[in-house]
């Protein structure tokens, strides 16, 4: 039963009246379709339909989580930012905060302070899990 490491990924949690409806103008997979037990995959795109990020976004109970690519760390956050005029969106980052692990194939085992949702990485169907980086 392989087990990823990806605690290093950009971590960002969106908070607001209005996140669902900002994020969903942001990324290409309809966000409506998030949910707590699911790391939904999707795009980022710039004004030229060019792809900035690539996601997975799941949802927390007031809240959306996003993770990418390490390199995205200085640069996801400003770009997401970047578009929040009048919305009640709120972007935090919070890398260091939370681990974030894939466990391939198997249901994890695990108390139920750990958030773990299907993902499907690596083009295997698995398991990420999310916990305190502590």
């Amino acid at each position: 039963m392989p087990l990823f490491d990806l605690s290093d990924r950009a971590k960002l949690r969106l908070r607001g009246n209005d996140r669902l409806r900002f994020l969903n103008g942001q990324v290409t997979n309809d966000v409506r379709k998030a949910n707590a037990n699911l790391s939904m995959p999707a795009c980022v795109l710039n004004a030229k339909g060019r792809m900035d990020a690539f996601v997975y976004i799941s949802v927390e109970s007031d809240a959306f989580f996003l993770d990418s690519e390490p390199e995205l760390k200085e640069t996801l956050q400003s770009r997401l930012d970047r578009y929040v005029i009048a919305d009640d969106v709120v972007i935090e980052e919070v890398s260091d905060e939370l681990a974030l692990f894939h466990l391939a194939r198997e249901v994890p085992l695990l108390p139920n302070e750990y958030k773990w949702r299907r993902s499907k990485r690596f083009g295997l169907p698995g398991w990420d899990v999310i916990a305190p980086a502590a």
